[in-house]
């Protein structure tokens, strides 16, 4: 691994050209914060100040928060990001709001070689990692408690379990995904989860999160023993040494696809393409996914990957691997989240 590392790291300098001559811009762009942010500021943001000369500064949130105000914003002036990086939901309605500029292939020449699940109808916006949903759990804690190891997303109802799994908020892909598993266990999807609030509920959950450091620190500390989570979060606390599986119940692991969304009336359009361009660098892709374990959409990468089987397992690390997993609908749930929002509040979050 750290040979790989080694070998990502000295390709982007081998391939850093002088910084551009000329004004001095400040990219302001949206990011989820943490782990993220602190990979993407070392592989990504510090290559593009190198190359270019410009600079970065990231606003760290929910996506759905960026989404938040940059409609907000809208025919008022400048927007209040440039660029943001965004989960699949908050992508599409972003899209569908008309808030996405349409991304510059004559820039963003490395667009050509992404995966067909990273491409966007219209070119709005392109997708940047690809990442999953399943189920993250203390293998000690079970152990301990004499549970069963979950192979079933229904394990998660298992009343030894109340209080002791952490649920993400419906403001979140991961929390729209659950209301999705939810509705698995009633025998309906996303396009009818009327049961579903009653079936969380009923689980007892410990709490509904927002914030990924802050559902370590509660299985750190022993508060939390499963929970819903993002692949990369979990491998990340796996490598650290902490006893946690990470798998997908019934097989049913949901596909996740961050994208990078330009945002319409940003002053620096060409800046904002260089930027995406720079990160879907094949380099500068497997240096991110080095650091933090969410996989490249630079399909170039596939034999790399498969030559790094300790590192591959970690994402979906291809087309193949892609479209075996859950595609939501995402359509029908942002058609959709205004009921499901009142009813979260309603019968969940009360």
């Amino acid at each position: 691994m750290k040979r790989l590392l080694g070998s990502a790291t000295l390709a982007l300098g081998v391939l850093a050209a002088a910084a551009a001559n000329g004004q001095e811009i400040t990219l302001r762009i949206g990011n989820y914060g943490g782990i993220f942010t602190e990979t993407t500021n070392r592989c990504t943001a510090e290559y593009f100040t190198y190359r270019t000369g410009h600079k970065v500064r990231f606003t760290d949130g929910n996506p759905t928060d960026h989404l938040a105000k940059i409609l907000a914003s809208q025919g008022r002036g400048e927007p209040p990001l440039d660029l943001a990086y965004l989960d699949d939901g908050p992508h599409a309605q972003a899209v569908e709001s008309g808030v996405v500029e349409k991304i510059d292939r004559s820039i963003i020449t490395n667009a050509e070689f992404v995966y067909e699940a990273a491409k966007v109808k219209g070119d709005f916006g392109i997708g940047i990692n690809t990442s999953s949903v399943g189920l993250a759990y203390n293998t000690k804690i079970f152990a301990e408690q004499g549970i069963p190891e979950p192979k079933s997303w229904a394990d998660l109802w298992n009343p030894k379990l109340a209080n002791r799994v952490a649920v993400p908020d419906i403001t979140t892909s991961a929390g729209m995904n659950f209301v999705i598993v939810a509705a698995w266990q009633v025998g309906k999807d996303e396009r009818d989860v009327k049961d579903a609030w009653k079936k969380i509920a009923d689980m007892k959950p410990h709490y509904f999160f927002k914030s990924s450091a802050d559902l370590k620190s509660k299985f750190l500390a022993g508060d939390v023993w499963a929970a819903p989570w993002y692949n990369g979060r979990s491998w990340q606390t796996i490598r650290e040494g902490f006893p946690m599986k990470y798998i997908f119940p019934d097989n049913k692991g949901f596909a996740q696809i961050t994208f990078l969304d330009p945002v319409k009336g940003t002053k620096y359009k060409k800046e904002v393409m260089q930027y995406i361009n720079i990160a879907l660098d094949p380099m500068v892709q497997l240096c991110n996914s080095s650091y933090l374990p969410y996989g490249p959409t630079n399909k170039t990468l596939t034999n790399v990957l498969a030559a790094y089987p300790r590192l591959s397992e970690q994402f979906p690390a291809s087309d193949a691997e892609l479209s075996k997993m859950v595609l939501v609908d995402w359509d029908v749930v942002n058609r959709d989240f205004p009921k499901w929002l009142e009813s979260w509040n309603r019968f969940v979050a009360k």
